[in-house]
């Protein structure tokens, strides 16, 4: 979805309300919700000598997707065809600037929805989605 400006004026609020991407998100955001309830709704609970917590697991199980998802798209996003290097010359020294500007752009695209997604989801799920992806971003990053 694209960012709203802070001040719209009333004749542009149909080009800003994205009605299909919204009901989507919140659509998506619905079933979160309502998986996390029957999550948070459970008890610590015994199997065997092993004591299961729903709500850590639940916690565990995003981090994993959020790292999976922010690799795939770094893996995906960061190809370079090494065009640029049988000699320094400007025209390939552009192009291969322009390329990596391009991909750099789409992969903060990418990676700036999954940072609003996560907020989205802590308000449903009650974790620290903020200091979850900065954890797991800067595991991803070293």
């Amino acid at each position: 979805m694209a960012q709203l400006p802070t001040r719209i004026e009333v004749d542009q609020t149909k080009n800003y309300s994205q009605l299909d991407e919204r009901f989507e998100l919140a659509k998506m955001t619905h079933q979160v919700s309502i998986f996390t309830e029957g999550i948070l709704a459970m008890e610590k609970t015994l199997l065997g000598v092993i004591q299961v917590d729903p709500r850590g697991i639940l916690e565990d199980g995003l981090r994993k997707e959020l790292v999976r998802q922010i690799s795939l798209a770094m893996h995906v996003s960061l190809k370079f065809d090494g065009s640029g290097k049988k000699g320094y010359d400007g025209a390939s020294a552009m192009a291969t600037h322009q390329a990596a500007n391009k991909a750099f752009l789409g992969l903060a695209g990418r990676v700036s929805g999954f940072s609003r997604a996560i907020e989205y989801v802590q308000d449903y799920v009650d974790l620290a989605g903020l200091k979850m992806w900065q954890e797991e971003l800067s595991r991803i990053m070293r």
